[in-house]
């Protein structure tokens, strides 16, 4: 079986998978007490917050432990609503843990605006600006879409932002480990992770939150992480977190390039093979190893079905969507029609894909599409 759906989830890499099964059968105290196995727990904890806090570029009292990239988002949202704010602002991509939660918001009595996007995902900066009003407790903009790889102008946003003064969060999860993410010149108010998106585990996120903002918890209960999420740790979570983000941020340049020629390969023999493909997302700021591909007349679900049948895993959207017999709001928002949105395939390549891989992928493609 060929992987190709790196952007769902990605596999473990070995070393974080070693380090997790030493902290499970080793390193089991409670992180909160204070003796020696508690703090044992409790270093491993500060060395990871250390780890993923660099690969960012910031402080790592600024980390803050969750379950997910959701729970992250979530955490920065439902505060606006804990301080009375009365206003946000997101684009009409977003990932749907911040629409969803928004939609939710809303029967609060707080306002959603969203902006829409252009043809290739991409807001504009004006629409944002205009959409500012008085009351505008928070803006959030996600940096990589899910579904089409676009990157957002996000230097650019938080320069409108902070003219404002307005506090701007942006999910992260998508970019951390693809691009370079160096918050320490120019960062946003905060910003969410997920690790099973850069070989490490799943169930566990973390949310940065710049020195000096002052946040509700949105679990309570103890005091855990800076008395910001109640709930004793996932020690070997976090550990693993803490390693999968020190290997790519040490493999993100070598890495990148590697992908970005694999990414190149595989659009020239999709363009030599099939004479009416389209390719969706923004060609020159897209995350390296994303392919969004639209096949005219053709039903992508029934294909996706042919192709895992054949060994290749790829998707037809945000995994978390899945299953779910309804238009991408995505691929809505970039002017698709009902027809077109069924027809696109979602191919991410990552670490283990090979180029073999991707002719092989190729092939089975070609022979699927003549049945």
């Amino acid at each position: 079986m060929i992987y190709l759906d790196y952007c769902s989830t990605t596999p473990i890499d070995k070393l974080v998978i070693e380090t997790m099964r030493k902290v499970d059968s080793k390193i089991f105290g409670n992180p909160s007490s204070i003796h020696q196995f508690g703090q044992k727990a409790k270093a491993l904890i500060e060395s990871s917050r250390r780890d993923l806090a660099k690969s960012i570029g910031v402080s790592p009292d600024e980390i803050i432990f969750t379950s997910s990239g959701t729970e992250a988002n979530n955490l920065v949202l439902w505060d606006v609503l804990q301080k009375g704010g009365k206003h946000i602002i997101i684009s009409n991509i977003e990932h749907p843990c911040i629409s969803k939660t928004c939609l939710v918001l809303e029967k609060f009595g707080i306002k959603i605006t969203k902006i829409p996007v252009n043809k290739d995902g991409v807001i504009n900066i004006n629409d944002l600006v205009k959409s500012i009003q008085k009351n505008t407790a928070l803006v959030s903009i996600m940096t990589v879409n899910n579904e089409i790889g676009t990157i957002q102008p996000i230097e650019e946003i938080i320069k409108i932002c902070n003219l404002n003064k307005i506090k701007f969060h942006t999910d992260a999860v998508q970019a951390l480990g693809k691009i370079d993410l160096n918050y320490k010149n120019n960062c946003p108010d905060s910003a969410s992770f997920s690790a099973h998106k850069i070989y490490g585990p799943k169930g566990i996120g973390a949310l940065f939150v710049k020195k000096g903002l002052k946040i509700n918890p949105l679990i309570y209960g103890g005091s855990q992480e800076m008395q910001l999420r109640a709930g004793t740790e996932n020690l070997s979570g976090i550990a693993g977190f803490g390693i999968a983000s020190k290997i790519s941020n040490e493999m993100l340049k070598v890495e990148s390039n590697r992908l970005n020629k694999l990414t190149s390969f595989l659009k020239k023999k999709i363009i030599a093979t099939f004479k009416s493909v389209i390719f969706y997302g923004n060609n020159s700021d897209q995350i390296p190893g994303l392919v969004s591909l639209g096949l005219p007349d053709i039903n992508a679900k029934d294909l996706l079905i042919k192709l895992d049948l054949d060994g290749f895993a790829v998707s037809t959207g945000a995994a978390c969507s899945s299953g779910i017999n309804t238009t991408s709001d995505v691929l809505k928002a970039i002017g698709l029609s009902k027809d077109l949105s069924s027809s696109v395939l979602r191919i991410s390549i990552g670490r283990y894909t090979k180029e073999s891989d991707l002719i092989n992928f190729i092939n089975s493609l070609k022979f699927n599409l003549k049945k």
